[in-house]
């Protein structure tokens, strides 16, 4: 059915799904607006609307639909006045994957000032194959307390998901030893997460701790003299390994 308002009406339902509704109804509001070819028009024309929420809608869908054809959209959407179409466009580029997308994004991470933007660019950027992303939220990752960490460089760094899900297990021996430590916890586990799981030794290694560390873990538990050693022994010198790493890292950038 072509009829304007019809068309108008459809969009309008549809944008309202993306905008308010669970990601399930989304995906059915994505497959229908593909299906019926007649609305993509009014779809493409609200690209360039005043109106924030159409733009923002543009971004989510195009990250679903991952065309192409809707990137140069989304490229001066990085510059658009309100944030959350901004970030919603990094999120959107780096599910498309288009190559063209990098200097844009890279422009985006290193001059947006609002963190929900430029973190998003970071990730987009990791998904490109771009290691600038991941180390720019490297060096803005509080090592001394992890918890002051801005939450968004929190929730970019947990997201670039390079250790397999199979493999993300707690730090078994270090909770252990220091409990009460979490923000050394935190910074193993990102070691873990970041650097080891690049290499193949690094998986090597992780596969044997993630099988014989929960056992040792709980002798350790039971026992505080085994505890004071484990911690003096093995979890210190590896923490203060993996701190003037990351410390290296960042003075090198």
């Amino acid at each position: 059915m072509n009829d304007p308002q019809f068309i108008k009406e459809k969009i309008d339902k549809i944008y309202n799904v993306l905008k308010y509704e669970s990601e399930e109804n989304k995906k059915k509001a994505y497959i229908e607006m593909m299906t019926h070819k007649e609305l993509l028009p009014e779809f493409l024309k609200r690209a360039k609307s005043k109106d924030y929420q159409d733009r923002l809608c543009f971004s989510l869908a195009a990250a679903y639909m991952k065309s192409e054809k809707m990137v140069g959209t989304l490229l001066s959407y990085l510059s658009d006045e309100n944030k959350y179409v901004r970030k919603e466009a990094c999120n959107a580029l780096g599910e498309i994957g288009s190559d063209k997308a990098i200097p844009y994004l890279t422009k985006t991470m290193y001059g947006d000032d609002s963190f929900i933007v430029w973190t998003r660019a970071a990730v987009a950027l990791h998904k490109l194959g771009d290691k600038k992303g991941e180390r720019m939220l490297v060096e803005n990752y509080n090592f001394d307390d992890p918890e002051q960490t801005e939450p968004a460089v929190l929730e970019a760094i947990h997201e670039l998901e390079i250790t397999p899900k199979k493999k993300r297990k707690p730090c078994f021996v270090a909770t252990a030893c220091m409990p009460e430590q979490k923000h050394k916890i935190l910074n193993l586990q990102l070691w873990r997460d970041l650097i080891m799981i690049k290499h193949e030794t690094g998986m090597i290694f992780i596969d044997g701790y993630n099988l014989l560390a929960p056992p040792v873990a709980k002798l350790i538990g039971k026992n505080d003299l085994m505890r004071k050693l484990s911690k003096w022994l093995l979890v210190d010198p590896v923490y203060f390994t993996v701190r003037r790493y990351f410390q290296h890292l960042n003075q090198g950038n």
